[in-house]
């Protein structure tokens, strides 16, 4: 009797610690919409509209926030259904980005070969579209062998790129990109399980100071091949501005996506962005692909 009330009071004293620690956010499917576009690798929003990127479609998509068809905008020069894998430029992240031209949305390819060192860079205001180089072919970022750049946001007057793990190079990084272009990286540790888990998108909340990041499992061994999809997750970090010089940095939150709902069973989510702050939390949109022609975004709340 003794023991088994010792065992209680430990129980007791286990949850209570719990309970006192910090919280994780409450997350709910609001909707999701199967589209019929290729290989979606990013999401943006600005102004009411979500911008969809393909790593091989020719275009980019415009839909509304409730995932209904606006436009298709054409950046590609052959009018095929998918781009090719040896001429893509594999578009597999996105950010708002202001220069001397105004405000774009931009597309930013995975940096895994020389045609892949590309921006698609759509501008609003005048609906101007082009292919721009957004880094030379010779550059290196440091202490990563194998680039593969799955995310990309703008914080502060930084950007921050994400490089994403695969089975062979374990290792996950945030490469930071300042204002005079030099590049400074950070390793990005992220929970382990049986197949390497890889950074595959980012968004920055300034208001909040979180970096939001969406992760995968994929059995693949380099940087240009895929493989057997697994779970996928969002992480938070929060204070990141704060936390932009530490040697690595981990998510505070790191929520497996099946968990929340059976519609991201086998999800390849890819990218995330948000339409609007509300009270207490944030819609969110994710975006996945399941390497076979089609993709799928989710409308999420996440209750902070």
């Amino acid at each position: 009797m003794k023991k088994l009330i010792i065992c209680n009071l430990l129980a007791g004293l286990i949850a209570l610690m719990y309970s006192c620690g910090e919280q994780r956010p409450s997350v709910h499917l609001l909707h999701s919409t199967d589209v019929n576009f290729p290989s979606a690798s990013a999401i943006e929003y600005y102004n009411n509209k979500l911008y969809l990127f393909g790593d091989d479609a020719t275009y980019l998509l415009v839909l509304s926030t409730n995932h209904q068809l606006l436009d298709t905008i054409t950046y590609w020069k052959e009018q095929v259904e998918r781009i090719d894998k040896k001429d893509k430029p594999d578009i597999e992240s996105s950010m708002l980005l202001q220069n001397e031209k105004g405000l774009a949305v931009v597309g930013l390819g995975s940096m895994s070969g020389e045609k892949r060192w590309s921006a698609v860079e759509y501008y609003p205001g005048d609906s101007s579209v082009s292919i721009t180089s957004y880094y030379k072919p010779q550059d290196s970022f440091p202490g990563i062998q194998e680039i593969n750049i799955e995310g990309s946001a703008g914080v502060n007057n930084t950007v921050v790129l994400a490089n994403r793990a695969n089975m062979k190079k374990p290792d996950n990084y945030l490469v930071f990109q300042k204002r005079d272009s030099s590049l400074e990286t950070r390793k990005l540790i992220l929970p382990k399980d049986k197949i390497v888990t890889g950074v595959s998108g980012l968004f920055y909340v300034k208001s909040k100071d979180i970096l939001l990041l969406t992760a995968s499992e994929e059995e693949t061994n380099d940087a240009v091949s895929d493989g057997s999809i697994g779970e996928s997750y969002l992480g938070i970090i929060s204070n990141f501005s704060k936390k932009m010089n530490d040697t690595e940095l981990s998510p505070d939150q790191f929520i497996k996506l099946s968990g929340v709902d059976r519609a991201f069973v086998k999800q390849k989510v890819e990218s995330v962005c948000v339409e609007k702050e509300e009270s207490g939390g944030l819609i969110l949109h994710l975006v996945s692909d399941n390497d076979n022609g089609r993709s799928r975004i989710f409308k999420i709340r996440v209750e902070l």
